[in-house]
């Protein structure tokens, strides 16, 4: 055989110490403990140490001898001895950074690029002063098949320098995964969601240093990897930054919180100090608990939705939604507001919200709750064929105003009476804790108004719907006098403020029932001090309905609004259809008493629906069918199909023939 300036025909197959047989079965023999590294215990190698390995290159140039095209007709793999395709590996792989072997390939590729001399595709490389084909040259250097080609990929689309796909981006552990999950459980049950923003307030006296150890506490209990503390501080400022630790409550404060906090701080021991976080975490755990038991009366009603039916009402910070609002608040826009208020209502049970806009005409309290209440019966009635399930779930906050009073008891005691519920149950969170998902709900709505003027009644509802799912907004133009309503037939509830769930039932006489419970995680329920004395005595007489309170629009200041409104149409700040809205507005509101006095009684049918509240004491919804009657039907005939043997479906009973007894 005869040798050529720049290729080699022939080899000598003892360069190694083996002939190519002996190779062969010795790699085939040494393949479970050196190239596929699987003996128990030892590290797997890496590419870049077997791939110019002196065993490796010899079976790689015995596969290509024995294969008639190794690469193309030329055979240019074949015309390199083990020498130059170490040499030309040691090139490649000696460079350690994956983005260095990649610009290594792509320069090469890049100096056999002639496609703007004519040449359609890059069809040969140079390697080690050689001239060979494409595959050829991946062979020779251990480069894959679509590790090469993806480069092909680049180069054609103009790409000139090398980068790792994930360059820049961190590769999370499971256990940080894992952490994430557990800090937002975490602040979803101890957390308040504030009603003017997208952020959850963790409780004022917790501190961040706490909140790791109680995660390193419950990773322990079962036995979970850990995050270590800075992972975890990082994991929270910048995953979940909505979740804060406030100096101080915004809102209600938590006296217990407040004093234990206080407690901490001035523990002369560290033996003390100790004991008093723990009556802090106790604290922090009941009223997890408590949270527990509001949702899982929620969940409930989700489970047996024509049973029971959930409800949670809660008013918004009036100082959000005056009228009109500006995204770009100024000087002048700020000088002429009217405020409004939005009481949120939430269905559990049917994933609905109702949003009630009223302009302080009326006072804030029970009359506006049980308003909002009845007129949320009404919508929900619609959805059960005007029926209603027979247990009613309520959650308010503890204002005493508003949702805690003898009144608000009363009226709920008035529907157990007149059967439109069997059974209802009020609900408390503590003090301090009572943020929940309808606060959410308002924190939806004002993030939407920070990015969206709403001008008019009309634009602030448009804002409402929009800001979360399945949501309706209406104005509420009449309040019905409960207190009033209910003040004759109901007695005296006194020292009520401090039990957190209270339930209204009747006994074997229809007389009406009230229970209590300190905590909605306590067991049993309690009669209240000289229970022979009831709520409610009796029934309104009957065709009585509650009157409407009066509005009190000297309240609205509306010649003062009326002029703001001329002044911000003169500036541009409001348009003309807006301006006309404005002053539709304030027209309507100025007789809003005189329509009330004209119009009472078909306002009264429409708030105080008799006929309505009759047939929800009558009925109650019928689960829908698992199957219509057109599916039964196609059941039934798939068993005559398919069941030859069988003839019918009735069972049929049939004598039994007994011996007749002898004589």
């Amino acid at each position: 055989m005869r040798n050529t300036e720049g290729s080699v025909e022939t080899y000598n197959w003892q360069y190694f110490g083996d002939t190519c047989e002996d190779a062969e079965s010795a790699h085939e023999e040494s393949d479970d403990e050196d190239d596929l590294d699987v003996t128990p215990g030892k590290r797997k190698r890496k590419k870049r140490e077997w791939i110019v390995e002196e065993a490796t290159i010899s079976q790689f140039l015995h596969k290509c001898l024995k294969s008639p095209t190794p690469c193309c007709r030329d055979r240019c793999v074949t015309k390199f001895t083990p020498e130059k395709i170490k040499a030309c590996r040691h090139d490649l792989w000696d460079r350690r950074d994956f983005e260095q072997r990649g610009q290594f390939i792509l320069d090469s590729l890049k100096s056999a690029d002639r496609r703007g001399d004519g040449q359609a595709t890059i069809s040969h490389l140079n390697c080690q002063g050689h001239r060979v084909c494409q595959k050829a040259w991946y062979l020779l250097y251990g480069v894959s098949h679509g590790s090469f080609y993806n480069y092909v990929g680049k180069l054609k689309k103009g790409q000139t320098t090398a980068h790792h796909n994930s360059t820049g981006t961190l590769r999370r552990t499971p256990q940080y995964f894992l952490a994430h999950a557990w800090l937002r459980h975490f602040a979803d049950f101890f957390g308040d969601k504030m009603p003017d923003n997208i952020a959850i307030h963790l409780p004022a006296s917790m501190t961040r240093d706490a909140v790791y150890e109680r995660y390193m506490e419950k990773m322990a209990e079962t036995h979970q990897k850990t995050v270590g503390k800075s992972t975890f501080m990082t994991m929270w400022r910048e995953d979940l930054s909505g979740v804060k630790i406030p100096k101080t409550n915004r809102f209600s404060k938590c006296d217990v919180c407040q004093d234990l906090r206080k407690a901490v701080r001035e523990a002369a021991t560290a033996e003390r100090r100790e004991q008093i976080k723990s009556d802090l975490q106790l604290h922090f755990k009941q009223q997890k608990q408590e949270r527990q038991v509001y949702w899982g009366k929620a969940m409930s009603s989700l489970h047996d939705p024509t049973d029971k039916l959930s409800i949670i009402i809660d008013g918004m910070d009036q100082s959000k939604t005056a009228l009109p609002h500006f995204m770009q608040a100024t000087k002048e826009s700020e000088k002429w507001k009217l405020r409004t208020h939005i009481t949120g209502v939430l269905v559990h049970t049917l994933g609905v919200g109702y949003a009630f806009i009223d302009n302080l005409r009326w006072p804030h309290d029970s009359n506006l709750t049980c308003t909002v209440l009845l007129a949320t019966l009404r919508k929900v009635a619609k959805s059960y064929n005007n029926r209603l399930p027979g247990t009613l779930y309520l959650q308010m906050d503890n204002c005493w105003r508003e949702c805690k009073n003898q009144y608000v008891f009363a009226f709920l005691g008035l529907l157990v009476l007149r059967g439109i519920f069997k059974e209802v149950q009020v609900g408390y969170l503590l003090v301090g804790h009572t943020h929940e998902d309808v606060d959410q709900f308002f924190s939806r709505v004002a993030e939407k108004l920070r990015k969206r003027d709403a001008t008019t009644v009309e634009e602030l509802v448009d804002v409402i719907e929009k800001s979360f799912p399945n949501v309706e907004g209406e104005e509420l133009d009449a309040v019905l006098d409960v207190k009033d309503y209910m003040g004759d037939v109901c007695n005296h509830l006194e020292q009520h403020s401090c039990p957190h769930q209270y339930r209204f039932t009747t006994g074997l006489d229809s007389k009406l029932i009230v229970e209590y419970k300190n905590f909605g995680v306590d067991e049993e329920w309690k009669l209240p001090r000289r229970d022979e004395v009831r709520l409610v005595e009796r029934l309104p007489p009957a065709g009585a309905r509650p009157s409407l309170v009066k509005p009190r629009t000297e309240r609205l200041e509306l010649k003062q609004f009326e002029t703001g409104v001329s002044t911000l149409w003169q500036t541009g700040k409001l348009t003309s259809r807006q301006k006309g809205a404005l002053d539709r507005y304030i027209t309507k509101q100025a007789q809003s008493l005189e329509v009330q006095e004209r119009r009472e009684e078909d306002i009264l049918d429409m708030l105080w629906p008799e006929r309505d509240m009759e047939a929800w004491a009558t009925e109650r919804p019928v689960p829908a069918p698992t199957f219509s009657q057109q599916e039964r039907q196609r059941i039934e005939s798939l068993y005559k199909s398919f069941n030859k043997s069988k003839k019918t479906s009735e069972p049929t009973l049939r004598r039994k023939r007994r011996p007749k007894s002898k004589p």
